[in-house]
């Protein structure tokens, strides 16, 4: 977890691809982007933005109240080392 310039928390979480999940769309902007070749979805709702986008093996989700475009950038900048890495980001 990093702090943004509010103090603010933007929380990274990572699990497996076949994990499920629910995210409140409901009342959101939908984009969807772009990270490292894969496809994901950026979601806008309450001054909340969230990552959302999975590679081969893992989803990855992201979330603060930083803008769109410093919450882009923190998503490009996670690099995956792979699975059996013993430090993997």
């Amino acid at each position: 977890m990093k702090k943004d310039s509010d103090n603010q928390s933007i929380v990274f979480i990572q699990m497996p691809t076949e994990t499920k999940g629910v995210v409140d769309t409901e009342g959101a902007k939908i984009t969807y982007i772009e990270i490292h070749d894969y496809e994901g979805v950026l979601i806008e709702k309450n001054n909340r933005i969230s990552i959302i986008w999975h590679n081969d093996e893992y989803l990855f989700d992201i979330s603060g109240y930083e803008s769109k475009s410093e919450m882009i950038k923190v998503a490009e900048s996670i690099k995956f080392l792979g699975k059996h890495s013993r430090n993997t980001w």
